[in-house]
Protein backbone atom coordinates (compact mmCIF):
# COMPACT_ATOMS: atom_id res chain seq x y z
CA UNK A 1 0.00 0.00 0.00
CA UNK A 2 2.85 2.40 0.85
CA UNK A 3 4.54 1.72 -2.49
CA UNK A 4 1.27 2.40 -4.30
CA UNK A 5 0.84 5.70 -2.45
CA UNK A 6 4.41 6.77 -3.24
CA UNK A 7 3.82 6.05 -6.94
CA UNK A 8 0.59 8.04 -7.10
CA UNK A 9 0.87 11.65 -8.41
CA UNK A 10 -0.95 13.01 -5.33
CA UNK A 11 1.08 10.78 -2.91
CA UNK A 12 -0.78 10.75 0.44
CA UNK A 13 -3.53 12.89 -1.11
CA UNK A 14 -4.88 9.94 -3.11
CA UNK A 15 -8.62 9.57 -2.63
CA UNK A 16 -9.99 6.47 -0.88
CA UNK A 17 -13.56 5.49 -1.58
CA UNK A 18 -16.04 3.04 -0.12
CA UNK A 19 -16.05 0.79 -3.19
CA UNK A 20 -12.56 -0.61 -3.87
CA UNK A 21 -12.93 -0.38 -7.66
CA UNK A 22 -13.51 3.39 -7.36
CA UNK A 23 -10.36 4.10 -5.31
CA UNK A 24 -7.58 6.12 -6.88
CA UNK A 25 -5.03 3.99 -8.69
CA UNK A 26 -1.29 4.04 -9.21
CA UNK A 27 0.77 1.93 -11.59
CA UNK A 28 0.57 -0.80 -8.95
CA UNK A 29 -3.23 -0.87 -8.63
CA UNK A 30 -5.83 0.61 -6.29
CA UNK A 31 -4.94 2.61 -3.19
CA UNK A 32 -7.39 1.63 -0.45
CA UNK A 33 -7.67 3.43 2.86
CA UNK A 34 -7.24 0.23 4.87
CA UNK A 35 -6.65 -3.45 4.29
CA UNK A 36 -7.89 -5.90 6.93
CA UNK A 37 -7.03 -9.57 6.96
CA UNK A 38 -8.98 -12.47 8.41
CA UNK A 39 -6.92 -15.54 9.30
CA UNK A 40 -9.96 -17.74 9.92
CA UNK A 41 -10.68 -17.87 6.18
CA UNK A 42 -7.43 -16.39 4.77
CA UNK A 43 -9.15 -13.40 3.21
CA UNK A 44 -8.41 -9.70 2.91
CA UNK A 45 -10.96 -6.89 2.83
CA UNK A 46 -10.46 -3.40 1.53
CA UNK A 47 -11.98 -1.03 4.07
CA UNK A 48 -13.06 2.59 4.06
CA UNK A 49 -13.92 4.72 7.06
CA UNK A 50 -15.24 8.16 7.77
CA UNK A 51 -12.99 10.80 9.31
CA UNK A 52 -12.81 10.50 13.10
CA UNK A 53 -11.27 13.45 14.94
CA UNK A 54 -10.15 11.15 17.75
CA UNK A 55 -8.17 8.77 15.52
CA UNK A 56 -4.86 7.95 17.23
CA UNK A 57 -3.20 7.62 13.82
CA UNK A 58 -4.22 10.68 11.84
CA UNK A 59 -6.27 13.14 13.90
CA UNK A 60 -5.27 16.79 13.79
CA UNK A 61 -4.21 16.54 17.45
CA UNK A 62 -1.72 13.77 16.67
CA UNK A 63 -0.40 15.49 13.54
CA UNK A 64 0.09 18.78 15.40
CA UNK A 65 1.88 17.15 18.35
CA UNK A 66 4.17 15.24 15.99
CA UNK A 67 5.00 18.31 13.88
CA UNK A 68 5.75 20.43 16.96
CA UNK A 69 8.18 17.95 18.51
CA UNK A 70 8.66 14.63 16.69
CA UNK A 71 11.19 13.20 19.14
CA UNK A 72 9.19 14.10 22.23
CA UNK A 73 6.01 12.78 20.61
CA UNK A 74 7.59 9.39 19.83
CA UNK A 75 9.11 9.06 23.30
CA UNK A 76 5.75 9.84 24.93
CA UNK A 77 3.83 7.50 22.62
CA UNK A 78 6.26 4.63 23.28
CA UNK A 79 6.61 5.13 27.04
CA UNK A 80 3.05 6.04 28.01
CA UNK A 81 0.34 3.62 26.82
CA UNK A 82 -2.39 6.22 27.41
CA UNK A 83 -0.63 9.13 25.69
CA UNK A 84 -2.39 8.93 22.32
CA UNK A 85 -5.80 8.30 23.87
CA UNK A 86 -5.33 11.27 26.19
CA UNK A 87 -4.05 13.45 23.34
CA UNK A 88 -7.01 12.72 21.08
CA UNK A 89 -9.71 12.79 23.77
CA UNK A 90 -10.62 9.13 23.64
CA UNK A 91 -9.96 8.87 27.39
CA UNK A 92 -12.72 11.43 28.07
CA UNK A 93 -14.99 9.77 25.50
CA UNK A 94 -14.72 6.44 27.32
CA UNK A 95 -15.25 7.94 30.80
Amino acid sequence: MLTSILNHPLKHGAIAREVAENCDKSALGIIPQQIRGDLSNFSMNVMYGEVFDKCIGCSPHVAKAFKESPESFLIQACNNPDYLEDLTGITKLNA
